[in-house]
């Protein structure tokens, strides 16, 4: 079973692509446990958290570690994904890294390509920073 575990605070702008790259997947997490870390902006009642496989925590904004650590408290899964709330996967990711963990026993993790690109959200400080 394969959780997939993820962060958000104030990421109304971003949580419904996030969402919808995942639920995308060739080979889709069988639970997501979303941990609505305090937002002010409606993040955990974005309406793409309403899929079955999806379910809200919600609890005082305590930061990225604690809202993980809240997600691994509540999640099923012998196998965990993570993902950010304005991050994106590929359609294959999952399916991709699930056969290299199934075909390599002894392998504890596994890590993907990344590709960097800008936020919608991010800010002209922000871009510059980067």
């Amino acid at each position: 079973m394969i959780s997939l575990l993820m962060a958000a605070y104030n990421a109304s702008a971003t949580i419904g692509e996030t969402i919808d790259s995942v639920l995308a997947q060739t080979r889709p997490p069988d639970e997501i446990v979303v941990v609505d870390d305090g937002s002010t902006d409606g993040t955990g009642d974005h309406p793409v958290l309403r899929h079955e496989t999806i379910r809200v925590v919600r609890q005082d904004n305590g930061g990225m570690f604690a809202a993980l650590n809240t997600a691994l408290d509540r999640c099923g899964g012998d196998r965990i994904a993570f993902l950010d709330a304005d991050d994106l996967w590929t359609p294959d990711k999952l399916e991709r890294q699930s056969a290299f963990l199934d075909a390599n026993v002894q392998v504890a993790a596994v890590f993907g390509q990344v590709v960097q690109f800008a936020c919608p959200t991010s800010t002209a400080e922000d871009l510059a920073r980067w």
